[in-house]
């Protein structure tokens, strides 16, 4: 298992881009049976910013790039989800309290494109289910830089301009959540 006093830190080891140094004590430990080729079977389980998260599933470094390369099932549970939200760079440092989280629900990884399939939680007393989809941001594509003659032959017969780089697409979130018990004051 990996411990380390600040959460933050221990996810931006791992290669999650935190922007929290924060995040109180953090452990996690991770067990997997299999090899290369056949995939191995998962099961991790991990204290980050005050929750408990679990994953039992399946990793097929091996698959195709449209083949589910990670799947299974994973929980979250927590007295306050906020701390958690922050680590992971999801809401700003000082947004406030959350309210306890309970959150299940069966993940599959194609690609870069993550499924959430069966989700059932209720976070503050708000109870939802569905299915979602997350595609993460893509990174604006490098265009290769002209060579200084090019450039200055370019800018002596008026068309200088340097190419335009276009914003990277945003991350999208597509499916249905199902709203089934909300309080009042949650609705004003």
């Amino acid at each position: 298992g990996l411990d380390s006093p600040n959460s933050g830190a221990l996810l931006r080891q791992l290669g999650v881009h935190t922007p929290t140094s924060g995040g109180g004590r953090a452990h996690i430990s991770l067990n997997a049976n299999g090899s290369w080729e056949k995939g191995y079977d998962v099961d991790a389980a991990s204290q980050l910013a005050g929750a408990d998260l679990t994953w039992r599933g399946r990793f097929l470094p091996a698959a195709e790039s449209g083949d589910a390369k990670l799947f299974g099932s994973a929980k979250a549970r927590s007295p306050n989800l906020a701390p958690l939200a922050v680590a992971l760079g999801l809401a700003p440092a000082n947004g406030g309290e959350l309210g306890p989280a309970d959150i299940g629900f069966d993940a599959t990884l194609r690609g870069d494109r993550w499924g959430f399939s069966r989700l059932a939680a209720t976070i503050a007393g708000v109870k939802t289910s569905g299915d979602l989809t997350f595609q993460p941001a893509k990174p604006v594509e490098a265009m290769p830089e002209a060579s200084a003659e090019i450039a200055r032959a370019e800018e002596a017969v008026g068309s200088g301009a340097s190419p335009v780089k276009s914003a990277p697409a945003p991350a999208e979130i597509e499916g249905q959540l199902t709203v089934e018990r909300m309080p009042h004051c949650g609705v004003l």
